[in-house]
């Protein structure tokens, strides 16, 4: 496992302490050829731990365009100096991926948890305007709404593989009251994704699409949006076209807003911990660009693409990855 610090002598303390012993994945999948493929697979048929038992708000914020975009807050044990952590989704928002992370901070740690949906995730599409990397404006939205509301707590940010970059993007553009973040499984550069098996690439795009919220077809302009959403799909034989074709067809600004992380780390001012997996078959760990920002770089021999299981049959427990982002908040919190 390789690390790298950044222009910051407390966060080498955090690295003594929390980064000396590598991830290692469990037996069973340690000793499994392409594991880094098999542990893709497993993720979606393993056991996550419920949350129906927390209770949740949902907050859902009209956007300029007729759109609108949510944010699922856990106020579990919640009192007015609670440590609060934004959690940025994946590219298909299944926020299940959380639920060992949401349980962790408001059962054990008593922090509050905001989960950042996009447009049409969680809430219905109401016109074709896609953002599968999430709008840095949109994200501002349901942001400052948290800070405004919430003005004596601490704010941290968490964002997986999609959600990584729709975090880094958003730090570089805006400054908000945002102590630290981490970024799991976050590609420097999303060109990566076009050396993709073509499978590999179809699955993904299917699952994409399948995850956006349409409206009932009820109106012939709503029939309108479900035709145009499934032409997209089917004029598309891999993720690369379909980013193509949501580029041209959907929103012009989103050639800014699919950018990897490497242009967004000049212009972010708060510490940040990158964790990436060599083996990951989607993004593998690349070498961190040249910055002045505070930050670690953490380049694992394995953990795949956001894994990092500690245990090879159940999602109960938190990934590595997730064990350490935890830790790096409240080092930076509570030390």
């Amino acid at each position: 496992m390789e690390v790298q610090v950044s222009n910051h002598l407390h966060l080498e303390e955090f690295v003594k302490k929390h980064l000396q012993e590598p991830y290692f994945p469990p037996r069973l999948l340690h000793y499994t050829p392409y594991t880094s493929y098999l542990q893709l697979f497993l993720k979606e048929g393993m056991t996550y731990p419920s949350m129906e038992d927390l209770k949740q708000e949902h907050h859902v914020f009209p956007l300029s365009d007729g759109q609108c975009c949510t944010t699922v807050f856990y106020p579990q044990n919640f009192h007015p100096t609670t440590p609060m952590v934004f959690l940025f989704p994946t590219l298909t928002a299944d926020n299940h991926y959380f639920s060992a992370l949401i349980l962790k901070l408001t059962q054990e740690y008593h922090w509050g948890a905001i989960l950042i949906n996009k447009r049409g995730q969680h809430c219905p599409l109401l016109n074709c305007r896609i953002d599968p990397i999430g709008n840095d404006h949109d994200t501002h939205v349901m942001i400052q709404w948290a800070c405004e509301k919430f003005k004596t707590h601490t704010f941290y940010a968490l964002g997986v593989s999609a959600g990584a970059i729709m975090l880094s993007r958003y730090l570089g553009k805006f400054h908000p009251e945002i102590k630290a973040a981490v970024a799991i499984s976050g590609p420097f550069d999303t060109q990566a994704v076009e050396s993709l098996p073509p499978l590999v690439q179809s699955q993904m795009k299917r699952r994409i699409y399948d995850k956006y919220t349409l409206p009932p077809a009820t109106t012939p302009e709503e029939e309108a949006i479900h035709k145009k959403m499934e032409k997209w799909v089917n004029d598309t034989s891999n993720i690369t076209d379909l980013f193509k074709i949501f580029r041209e067809r959907s929103t012009p600004q989103i050639v800014e807003r699919e950018v990897g992380l490497k242009s967004a780390l000049p212009h972010i001012k708060i510490p940040m911990l990158f964790i990436n997996a060599k083996d990951d078959p989607l993004f593998p760990a690349q070498p961190p660009p040249l910055t002045t920002m505070e930050a670690i770089f953490v380049s694992s021999d394995a953990g795949s693409h956001a894994c990092y299981f500690q245990s090879a049959w159940s999602l109960a427990t938190l990934s590595w990855a997730e064990e350490k982002a935890l830790q790096f908040f409240r080092h930076l919190h509570y030390d």
